[in-house]
């Protein structure tokens, strides 16, 4: 489950951190970056859900050996919060950017095309809006993720480098 949830997280930071922002600063056009941003987050997307799958089934599987516990109750609903989100933005949010983005041939912030100007503006706007969406949807399932992680944190000891003080100690 843990394994699940770590590849998860560490792909969308990857993503988020490295991936994107060294794709538009490198590549010579954000039209080229973005014919290898839009696989690359379906490919993040499909890893999430499976990751997602594989922590829920794994969870129901074992959930009789695991005490109830806040755990128990609290950290699946994370992981299906972070499913259906992941879901949505693949699957609404994404395949309308795909279909905004060919309306946006030509277009840039400061030079828009004459012709297509008012459509391709309009397009613009709506790409821009999806893509903050994006952003949104996959950096609230990248806070879930981290809070549904802390939730391992004492079953695995990942606390237990933290010096305690004790009432003697004062």
């Amino acid at each position: 489950m843990l394994l699940s949830l770590v590849v998860w997280l560490g792909g969308i930071v990857f993503f988020g951190a490295v991936m994107a922002p060294v794709l538009f600063s490198v590549l010579p056009s954000t039209e080229l970056a973005a014919s290898v941003i839009g696989p690359s987050l379906k490919i993040l997307h499909a890893m999430g859900l499976t990751a997602g799958f594989v922590f829920l089934a794994a969870f129901f599987v074992v959930r009789q050996r695991i005490s109830r516990s806040l755990f128990t109750r609290f950290v699946p609903v994370l992981v299906l919060q972070m499913v259906l989100l992941t879901a949505v933005s693949q699957f609404y949010v994404i395949r309308r950017m795909e279909k905004v983005r060919p309306q946006l041939a030509g277009y840039t912030y400061t030079t828009p095309l004459l012709d297509r100007g008012k459509k391709a503006e309009a397009a613009r706007q709506e790409f821009d809006s999806l893509h903050r969406w994006s952003t949104r949807i996959e950096g609230t399932v990248l806070i879930l993720g981290l809070i549904a992680l802390a939730y391992f944190a004492p079953a695995y000891g990942f606390y237990s480098f933290v010096p305690r003080h004790s009432s003697e100690d004062h």
